[in-house]
């Protein structure tokens, strides 16, 4: 291999719109912050202008112009740059990765910008000399990295059979979640359940914690029961359509229990395509996921303090009616067995409060 034909790489983001590498980086802004997404990119002529501190590296040999790599003089760019340098490490010698990525790292700290893990061994909090002489590279080095980078795992995919999506490692498996919180409205039902079981099972083996709300709330919902607002649901539901279009929801009603809660969630989202409600979701109305199927009870965990015992929401629902009756008579059992009988319980005169505490 002649070291040489490094000059000719594709490897920062001036690169990539150089030779048109669209689809890489609209990859890759799907997980940018919005400096990222909206950074101004340099022409070549513009960086030939530019100084040479303002780039993680410049790519240098005697018979040949020197070539600025990486830009770093700004937060947007910088965050674009990290992330290409981040992808691509395994395809390129270790000096350039060393230089590049000391230099774009202590950028990153400047600018609060997350560090790749794939570059967190070689981060640094001060900038280095940033001049590479392109004949000072182990050529032989680079060609074992090379051919130890082609031994890799078999990609794992959040979405498999339509192989979207690559969750292979935990970088990965971060920006898929980050992908998730700003696209989940777009996916279908299926794709997204399916999306959500893979990326938690693939973070579990790897030991990445995922923070995101929304992939917390699809991966705890209960598949095998419909949620007990279904009816809820579907009310707001025929708000939203014409008279004479309510019938459809009321025919789906009807037939849920016959169906069960998978296929219900399946022609709900069909009914609501077809009335146009899909750009409600997560607005006015929940997506069929969320409608259809029973996720946890949110007030199951409420506790409060009363007379000095700790009583909780679980506790009150658990309450044999038969026990109640005879103490606050059967028009308040069921305030107090709802979502707010905590505080229907401190309402109750203190003789009574303390006969339902005493069959907790």
């Amino acid at each position: 291999m002649n070291i040489n034909n490094l000059m000719s790489y594709t490897l920062d983001v001036s690169d990539h719109i150089r030779d048109e590498s669209i689809d890489k980086l609209a990859e890759l802004s799907e997980t940018l912050s919005k400096e990222g997404r909206g950074a101004y990119i340099p022409s070549y002529d513009e960086c030939e202008k530019m100084a040479e501190t303002r780039f993680a590296i410049i790519l240098y040999h005697p018979g040949l112009d020197k070539l600025k790599k990486y830009a770093m003089h700004e937060k947007g760019i910088t965050e674009i740059n990290i992330n290409l340098l981040a992808d691509s490490i395994n395809t390129l010698p270790e000096e350039l990765v060393k230089i590049a990525a000391a230099n774009l790292t202590a950028a990153a700290r400047k600018f609060k910008i997350e560090i790749p893990n794939a570059l967190q061994k070689y981060a640094s909090t001060n900038f280095v000399d940033n001049i590479l002489d392109i004949r000072t590279i182990d050529e032989s080095g680079f060609l074992t990295k090379l051919s130890e980078s082609t031994k890799v795992l078999e990609t794992v995919y959040a979405l498999p059979a339509k192989k979207k999506y690559p969750i292979t490692n935990p970088e990965l498996i971060k920006k898929a979640e980050i992908y998730f919180n700003r696209y989940q409205k777009s996916f279908e039902p299926l794709d997204k359940l399916i999306y959500v079981t893979n990326i938690m099972k693939e973070a579990g083996k790897q030991g990445v914690t995922l923070t995101s709300d929304y992939i917390s709330k699809y991966a705890s919902l209960n598949i095998l029961e419909f949620n007990k607002e279904f009816r809820d649901h579907i009310k707001v539901r025929k708000s939203f359509v014409k008279e004479a279009e309510v019938g459809i929801y009321n025919d789906l009603v009807a037939k849920a229990k016959e169906i069960g809660p998978s296929k219900t969630a399946a022609v709900l989202h069909k009914i609501d395509k077809s009335f146009g409600l899909t750009k409600l979701y997560g607005k006015s109305i929940e997506d069929p996921l969320l409608s259809v199927f029973s996720g946890p009870d949110k007030y199951a965990e409420m506790v409060a303090e009363i007379d000095g015992t700790t009583v909780s929401l679980r506790q009150l629902k658990s309450l044999n009616e038969d026990d109640l009756t005879p103490i606050i008579g059967n028009d308040a059992i069921s305030e107090l067995k709802g979502n707010e009988g905590l505080e229907v319980l401190a309402s109750f005169p203190k003789p009574i409060r303390l006969d339902v505490m005493d069959l907790l």
